[in-house]
């Protein structure tokens, strides 16, 4: 379903490059065939994809080695904000300057948040850290999709120097508003000027036509970006001449235009968006054209409208903002084919977020006196709101200006691929500047969650990773390398415990899932898979349950050596501070040197052996033909005392004395690779296949309950023909599921009275809420002491409203000796 509304539209006829006005007219109403295709098609997507977002607030811009990052997470869905309802676990990482993962921690969301942190190790080199989250499910949009955020860390030494690569200069690209230049109208060519990190670097230039003669000038307005409006003659040849701030020159050569086509140009206002389409074809007698337009915020449709466009003419309108959401709304014009040939991101920004108070009740206070901060929440009419927030109260000097914000995030460039230089310029103010700036960036850096072809040809791929309810374990089981195990019998095993089985069954795409993980405490578990007919030939893959690192985000500015020697002194008195009177004191002794001596527990040569103790262990490299045999059952006739096998390939039998008849049945439990099966898996195994064989019988089966009451037999198939071998099995894997993090309490004392027993200097975080609520009558009320440290600190709030709206506040207070 879209949305309809009439607009008026102007016409106009280019003559010799300028427009005449030639009158008003309707928009027609859109024609139901070809629209309904592509809303369909459009809906279905986000329907079918689901797609998520997730942002942290950090406690501080700064850190030093050894120190906790406090975060808070919050995972929404992409098109209303709402705090997720469907991912439930989260992952989030800490990968160092060499691209190194430093760590990790696995989180139970909440209402779609969760409070962690992250211990940086003492010995952290100094450099840009990165901090990641994402989902499960978010995996299959890729990495583009997780937040990221480039960490300042000072270390006791700096990262190894790179050899800087080959190909590391200066880059200069361009982009034609809509996707391409049109010949004889007037187009609008966006650039972007950026250093080897990918900052933007200030420049100036001029195009130049064939002739070299210049036919106009541009500069950059922020972060390297601009734009500048031409009309290009078809089969032309343009170069831009661009001069970079050290002096140097550069010549780039331009787009060609070409003769025929559509043009779509946007020009966002604070109160409406203006709308210009244009059409060129080379025959002037050309009949109009059909055309389609489709405007959607985050898959919330915003407009739709058809027009007939003739020949070298315009069309023009203006949307109001209010019929837009806040964000980045896609304009694509498709012609009568349902080809879509023109595509254009706008961003909105109605100013609706949420608004957040923060009142101290003090300007200023002593060491040790306490703060009350009164908290309210409001949306854009000033009604009160309840919302979820997180509070951090910091080093004002700690602050990293050119951190995301929740609104940046959500509302920006988590719809953006790469990098975006200081995201939270953007939302500093509305002048006009800014919402200059921030249209060179939708010109420049514009991206889609989906192709339009791809989208309305073909149907929707199945996701590789599945969405988390709960911790899961899930991996595909392969017959050769490119045909997968479908119908594939699967058994888990969760540790040693045999009446701590799941058994399942592979998909079509012989993929599995296993869930409902409890996270109380890390988890080894082992799966096996089988043919229908009990064949263990089969290649069986554990999916990772970490994203790889494929790449970072240019690294953030560490400070000027004035603050960089401050935080370190403060961090360094605190932490030692915080190890002598941490917050669990009363049960923690500080010693002096110890000296521990002792053995180291063998481990297993066979990490398949999850049970040992056997009373008969048989290699069967020890008996003369054993390979020669059909299986090792027949094998094995006679050679193990106490153990009866009776039968032949096609049927055997097996009972061992001494383990107890008295339920009726002599069968044994029959293990392989750890894994309970059945004599008929056993027989159907070449015995050439098997590496060794344990018996358990009598006091030695107990470890394995009733199910062991007649004794076990424990087959161990060969791992590429040696015992030291890291493989495993055909049909086996082993994989551990983690716990839930739990995470710290931050360390905030109460003192009821100014004076202390040991020394506070809290100076770098002086406290950390992850969890404030406002009521329904959005206020809330929390309060915390200063410690020893002078100086003023900054009060960050950010969170979000009951309807979805991100929205951040701040205050600063003063912490002065005599108050």
């Amino acid at each position: 379903m879209f949305i309809k509304y009439r607009t008026k539209w102007r016409r106009w006829v280019l003559a010799s490059g300028s427009a005449v006005a030639l009158g008003a007219s309707a928009f027609a109403a859109p024609e139901p065939a070809l629209v309904q295709q592509i809303l369909a098609k459009l809906t279905g997507f986000y329907q079918v994809t689901a797609p998520e977002k997730s942002y942290l607030h950090l406690d501080k811009g700064y850190y030093t080695a050894g120190e906790l990052v406090w975060f808070k997470a919050y995972v929404v869905d992409a098109a209303k904000h709402l705090p997720d309802t469907l991912s439930r676990v989260l992952y989030v990482d800490l990968v160092g300057p060499d691209r190194q993962v430093v760590a990790r921690r696995t989180l139970q969301l909440t209402a779609g948040t969760a409070a962690g942190d992250l211990a940086l190790p003492d010995s952290a080199v100094q450099g840009a850290y990165t901090v990641r989250a994402y989902t499960n499910w978010m995996r299959n949009a890729g990495p583009d999709y997780f937040f990221s955020q480039s960490l300042p860390v000072l270390g006791a030494k700096p990262a190894a120097k790179r050899k800087p690569a080959a190909a590391a200069k200066p880059d200069f690209q361009v982009f034609p508003e809509g996707g391409q230049l049109i010949g004889g109208l007037p187009n609008v060519l966006a650039f972007k000027a950026t250093d080897a990190q990918s900052r933007g670097l200030a420049v100036r230039g001029e195009l130049l036509n064939a002739a070299g003669k210049p036919v106009a000038s541009f500069a950059s307005l922020h972060a390297g970006m601009g734009a500048l409006t031409f009309t290009p003659e078809a089969g032309q040849a343009y170069t831009a001449r661009v001069a970079w701030p050290d002096g140097s020159t550069s010549t780039h050569a331009m787009p060609q235009a070409q003769p025929s086509g559509l043009l779509l140009h946007l020009e966002p206002a604070a109160t409406q968006m203006g709308i210009r389409m244009a059409r060129k074809v080379p025959e002037t007698a050309a009949p109009p054209e059909t055309v389609t337009l489709v405007v959607h915020v985050r898959g919330q449709v915003v407009y739709v409208g058809q027009s007939a466009l003739a020949n070298g003419e315009v069309l023009s309108s203006r949307i109001p903002i209010e019929r837009f959401p806040s964000g980045i709304a896609h304009f694509t014009l498709f012609d009568a084919q349902g080809v879509a040939r023109c595509e254009r991101l706008a961003f909105v920004n109605r100013q609706n977020g949420l608004r957040i108070t923060v009142r101290p009740d003090k300007t200023s206070y002593g060491p040790r006196q306490q703060v009350t901060l009164a908290l309210e929440t409001r949306d854009a009419s000033g009604q009160p709101v309840p919302a979820q927030l997180s509070l951090a109260v910091a080093a004002a000097d700690l602050e990293y200006p050119a951190a995301p914000t929740i609104e940046s995030h959500l509302l920006l460039t988590s719809d953006l691929r790469g990098y975006v230089e200081d995201p939270a310029y953007y939302f500093r103010n509305a002048a006009p500047e800014t919402r200059q700036a921030l249209d060179h960036l939708m010109l420049t850096q514009g991206w889609r969650r989906f192709v339009w072809p791809q989208l309305l040809g073909n149907p929707l791929p199945a996701g590789e990773y599945a969405l988390e309810r709960s911790l899961s374990l899930s991996g595909q089981v392969w017959r050769t390398e490119r045909k997968p195990a479908a119908q594939s019998e699967l058994t888990l095993l969760i540790g040693n415990a045999l009446n701590n089985l799941t058994t399942s069954t592979t998909d079509a795409q012989g993929r599995f899932l296993f869930t409902g993980f409890s996270g109380q405490d890390t988890a080894r578990v082992v799966v096996q898979a089988r043919t229908p007919k009990g064949s263990p030939q089969l290649t069986l893959k554990i999916a990772e349950r970490w994203a790889g690192v494929a790449g970072l985000y240019p690294p953030a500015l560490l400070p000027d050596a004035a603050l960089a020697a401050s935080l370190l002194q403060r961090s360094r008195r605190q932490q030692s501070i915080d190890r002598q009177f941490g917050p669990d004191t009363a049960r923690r002794i500080m010693l002096g040197n110890v000296t521990i001596k002792g053995r180291r527990e063998p481990v297993p040569a066979d990490p398949r052996r999850v049970f040992t103790g056997a009373d008969v262990m048989l290699k069967t490299s020890s008996i003369p033909g054993f390979d020669n045999y059909p299986n090792a059952l027949l094998a094995l006739q006679g050679r193990i005392a106490g153990v009866q096998i009776a039968g032949n390939a096609m049927q055997t039998t097996v009972q061992i004395r001494g383990a107890g008849s008295i339920m009726g049945s002599s069968q044994p439990l029959i293990l392989l690779d750890g894994m309970p099966t059945d004599v008929g898996a056993i027989v159907g195994i070449p015995a050439s296949e098997i590496e060794s064989v344990d018996v358990f019988k009598g006091a030695s089966a107990a470890m394995f309950g009733t199910q062991g009451a007649h004794g076990v037999m424990a087959f161990y198939t060969k791992r590429g023909g040696s015992t030291a071998s890291s493989g495993y099995a055909p049909g086996v894997a082993r994989a551990t599921v983690p716990a839930y993090y739990q995470a710290r309490e931050f360390y905030a004392p109460r003192y009821q009275m100014p004076a202390g027993s040991h020394p506070d200097y809290r100076g770098a975080t002086l406290y950390w809420a992850p969890n404030v609520s406002t009521n329904a009558a959005g206020q809330a009320t929390l309060s915390f002491y200063t410690s020893d440290d002078l100086g003023a600190f900054r009060v960050g709030v950010q969170g979000l409203g009951a309807g979805g709206q991100p929205g951040s506040g701040a205050a600063v207070l003063a912490v002065e000796r005599g108050r």
